[in-house]
């Protein structure tokens, strides 16, 4: 059986998808968003990460590191202030966590746990109960859940014989057979759409768009519902000229149930600081509410259901 990482479970949330929902988020992310709420996800790979608000400065976690305990003198260790603990990333880290299960203020986690398709179906069955009372399901997101497809979609499988709803959050970064597949498992894909412009899509998510734009004419010609996600980032893609190529790239597809708009939140530029790796953001202003209502109106042209928010 196909084992995936996940590196967070989410239980009663209202934003990915009809409903109450469970969702799932998985480890890797083939974009670079500049300006990622959730980079915990990027790294297909288990990581630690330090909350510094909660570390006190004690040294417990290099007394217990197998990697640190070895390398760092006993004198030294009496001087380590709360500064070099909090920038300590350890090349030879062997993701052992005696670091997470030994610091007294819960400052260190692993971000990433492992699961089977049936030991992750039974997590998420036990929300059942208000899968039924709300119409809601269990929302697959990351991350880029399609880059775990074989997985992802055991696992869907699974839910499906379950007869629980599930939607599927996706860049469309992904082959196009990938694409093809997960849209005969899934009963709604919410699909990120940041850019039409190809050019502009490589400078701010480090990957052209030109496969994603692609991939959602799949799911249209496939008749799938979709909901489209876009993420408003003033200064990068808020003006007129960017707002009016969506609606003119939408306006001839006939798969799209809603559209939400994602304002921009300063959540992961705090985040970020936790993981140890060389991610790179950029800080961006929160879009404010008479943006949000402008942009609002001129894609409600479309004549679909236009959300602020999840």
């Amino acid at each position: 059986m196909v084992s995936g990482l996940v590196f967070n479970i989410q239980r009663f949330s209202v934003h990915d998808g009809p409903g109450i929902r469970t969702t799932v988020f998985l480890k890797g992310c083939p974009l670079r968003c500049l300006w990622c709420h959730n980079p915990e996800g990027i790294n297909p790979h288990r990581e630690i990460i330090i909350i510094e608000t909660r570390c006190i400065g004690c040294g417990k976690c290099i007394e217990v590191c197998p990697v640190c305990s070895e390398n760092v003198n006993k004198t030294v260790h009496a001087k380590i202030t709360k500064s070099t603990l909090i920038a300590q990333h350890i090349d030879g880290c062997q993701l052992c966590g005696e670091c997470v299960k030994n610091c007294p203020a819960e400052a260190r986690m692993i971000a990433g746990t492992e699961y089977t398709a049936t030991e992750l179906v039974k997590e998420l069955l036990k929300d059942r109960m208000f899968f039924e009372e709300s119409n809601g399901g269990v929302t697959f997101s990351g991350g880029e859940p399609l880059m775990q497809p074989e997985f992802v979609m055991e696992t869907i499988s699974i839910l499906k014989k379950q007869e629980i709803h599930v939607a599927i959050d996706t860049c469309g970064f992904s082959p196009h057979d990938t694409i093809r597949k997960i849209a005969g498992y899934v009963d709604l894909i919410l699909f990120d759409l940041k850019f039409i412009s190809p050019g502009k899509h490589r400078k701010y998510t480090g990957v052209s768009n030109e496969l994603i734009i692609e991939n959602l004419a799949i799911l249209d010609k496939a008749k799938k519902d979709i909901w489209i996600r876009i993420p408003l980032i003033p200064g990068v893609n808020t003006n007129e000229s960017e707002i009016e190529a969506i609606i003119k790239f939408l306006k001839p597809l006939h798969s799209i149930r809603q559209i939400n708009l994602l304002p921009y939140h300063k959540t992961g530029i705090h985040k970020a600081h936790r993981i140890s790796g060389n991610l790179k953001f950029s800080e961006f202003e929160v879009p404010g509410p008479e943006q949000l209502e402008l942009i609002k109106s001129r894609l409600s042209s479309l004549n679909i259901p236009v959300k602020i928010g999840g």
